[in-house]
C-alpha cells in the first residue's frame, strides 16, 4: 500500500484524490467485469458504485483491493483506517442507504466535492457522474425517494479534521 506519509503534503494528496474523482466522471472503465462464467457482475454499470470507489480508492493506497460491494468495502475501508464522521468534508466517502432501483434495493457509495455535490457511479448513466448529496431514487412503489445518508468517512491520510 502507498504510504501518504511519505508523499507531498497533505492539501496536494487531497487535491489530487479529488482530481482523480473529477476526470473518471463519464469514464465507463467501471461499467462491467466478468467473473469466470462471463457474466457482467457490474450490470453494465448499474450495480458499479462499490467498485467504483474501491478501485479508486486502491490507486491511492487507501485501501487493499477492489470490491463489488458497499459492505465490502466498507470493511476494508475500516480496515485501512478509515472512520466515521458526523458532517462532510470535502474528500470524504458517503453511504447512502437503500433506494430501490432497477427491481432491487441498494446501498450506495460515493465521495463528497464540497456545495453539497457527490460523485459515485449514477446507476442511470452506468458510469460516474456528479449529483446533489441528498439524490433520489425509487421506492418499491415507483414513488421517488431521497436516499438517506447512513454514513460518512474519512482517512487521516488525507489530512486532519477541524
Amino acid at each position: 500500500m502507498v504510504n501518504f506519509e511519505q508523499n507531498n503534503s497533505k492539501y496536494m494528496k487531497l487535491e489530487n484524490f479529488l482530481l482523480s474523482f473529477r476526470n473518471s466522471i463519464g469514464s465507463q472503465l467501471f461499467r462491467s467485469y466478468l467473473d469466470k462464467d462471463g457474466s457482467d457482475v457490474l450490470k453494465d454499470g448499474d450495480l458499479s458504485c462499490a467498485y467504483y470507489i474501491s478501485s479508486m480508492l486502491l490507486l491511492h493506497g487507501l485501501i487493499d483491493r477492489p470490491h463489488f460491494t458497499v459492505e465490502g468495502t466498507l470493511f476494508s475501508m475500516t480496515n485501512a483506517g478509515w472512520h466515521q464522521i458526523k458532517t462532510p468534508k470535502i474528500g470524504s466517502i458517503v453511504v447512502w442507504g437503500s433506494v430501490h432501483q432497477n427491481g432491487a434495493d441498494h446501498k450506495h457509495l460515493g465521495i463528497y466535492i464540497g456545495e453539497q455535490q457527490a460523485i459515485s457511479n449514477r446507476s442511470s448513466l452506468g458510469m460516474p457522474g456528479e449529483h446533489p448529496l441528498h439524490y433520489s431514487g425509487l421506492d418499491k412503489a415507483g414513488l421517488k425517494k431521497k436516499a438517506p445518508v447512513l454514513a460518512i468517512y474519512w482517512h487521516s491520510a488525507l489530512g486532519k479534521l477541524e
